[in-house]
């Protein structure tokens, strides 16, 4: 029997779904970002998110609609707004905090002046040699700056399998002189073939995996999503809690220390979400993600 199409086919939904981490496509019924649309999110989402079931002041949601993924998470986060800054506009910063996901193994910033953007290599695994992952170029778009408040945009056209328009949309809003509130949105859109494969990746090896949010099951009772949009809330989360442990550290420290240590405490964040985002061999992980940093290009 020819085994090479069935193994083909696996082996792209595996990539679709492991990428299914990376993009956000706007909403055309949203307002616009601004400090003054975010504090009121906040303000109406306040009473939930004390009331959250993460033990911390956090939320996540996900749609999808019409051949769109949009996955979305407001937490506050024990950080002054200057430190978040200090991670989220830069595009160095990012791809600091992307090396620290599994899904990407490679990440420089390229260009200069309103042409930054980020040259990333997309894997299945984390462990996947950087040659052979799928490349990507995002736009890198800082399109807010306040004394309360940042704004900024990463975008790429084309993504693997055919996926399009990801988008990485991310605000955050100081609450006071120790607290902010980080918003990240991130969405992209697929076609028939992305979505077919992505379905029977999800029906087999990635059948067990859920998300964080719920709905009703078939006896009524709720129950984690799963499926896509269970994989757009796992991707969702891994990078909230990067650009939080990024953040902890400060801005003047050596880059190979400020890496091992957010990478410790992005380790110690997702663990506590073992059965959604938990890494199985957390010193292999930690190896070669120390190693990827190494190869990076200096910033």
């Amino acid at each position: 029997m020819n085994r090479g199409p069935r193994l083909t086919g696996i082996l792209l939904a595996t990539t679709l779904a492991c990428f299914c981490l990376s993009a956000p496509v706007a909403q055309a019924d949203e307002a616009a970002p601004s400090s003054q649309s975010l504090r009121q999110l906040y303000t109406d989402a306040a009473p939930a998110l004390r009331a959250s079931a993460f033990g911390r002041p956090m939320r996540i949601e996900s749609t999808e609609a019409r051949g769109s993924l949009r996955g979305e998470v407001l937490v506050e986060i024990d950080q002054p707004l200057d430190r978040l800054v200090a991670t989220l506009e830069r595009p160095a910063s990012w791809c600091e905090v992307l090396l620290l996901t599994p899904n990407v193994v490679a990440c420089a910033p390229v260009g200069d002046g309103d042409a930054k953007q980020l040259a990333v290599r997309l894997s299945r695994r984390f462990d996947q040699p950087a040659k052979e992952a799928y490349a990507a170029t995002f736009d890198f778009r800082l399109t807010a700056r306040q004394p309360d408040y940042v704004h900024l945009l990463l975008t790429a056209k084309k993504g693997p399998v055919g996926t399009r328009d990801y988008r990485f949309d991310v605000e955050a809003l100081a609450l006071d002189a120790r607290r902010s509130v980080l918003r990240m949105v991130y969405s992209y859109s697929y076609g028939l073939t992305a979505r077919l494969a992505t379905q029977a990746y999800l029906s087999t090896k990635g059948s067990e995996k859920i998300g964080f949010s719920t709905e009703p099951g078939k006896d009524g009772k709720p129950r984690p999503v799963g499926g896509l949009r269970g994989s757009v809330e796992r991707n969702a989360m891994r990078y909230a809690l990067a650009i939080e442990a990024h953040s902890a550290q400060a801005p003047d420290r050596a880059a190979s220390t400020r890496f091992d240590s957010s990478l410790d405490l992005w380790l110690t964040a997702i663990g506590r979400y073992a059965a959604q985002i938990g890494e199985d061999d957390v010193a292999a992980y930690r190896k070669e993600k120390q190693a990827q940093f190494k190869a990076a290009p200096s910033s």
